[in-house]
């Protein structure tokens, strides 16, 4: 689910919330959010987080290159790779398209 919120003219929140089930290794929670502000005119800033995860597998940049030789399977406790993440960027919009006349 997602949701935004407009503080402001200026000022935008926006949050979500996923929850994925994996039958080997469970659920995942991953709640995310961002704030927008629109500085004026063509501007913008927005920074933002959240979580992920990637689950165990075999394949990889690695393995592709040696063609899946010598590949066996996964075996043993293995978990899977959790993330924490922020991000922040600055926008310029324009019009990029001319307006017919």
């Amino acid at each position: 689910m997602q949701d935004d919120w407009k503080l402001t003219d200026e000022i935008t929140l926006q949050t979500g919330l996923r929850a994925d089930h994996q039958n080997r290794y469970g659920w995942f929670v991953l709640p995310r959010f961002s704030a927008l502000w629109k500085l004026g005119g063509p501007w913008s800033a927005r920074v933002g987080g959240g979580l992920g995860y990637k689950l165990p597998t075999i394949f990889s940049t690695d393995t592709e290159r040696s063609t899946y030789a010598d590949i066996l399977p996964l075996t043993g406790d293995l978990k899977a790779e959790t993330s924490h993440g922020l991000n922040a960027d600055l926008n310029y919009k324009s019009q990029t398209c001319p307006t017919p006349s």
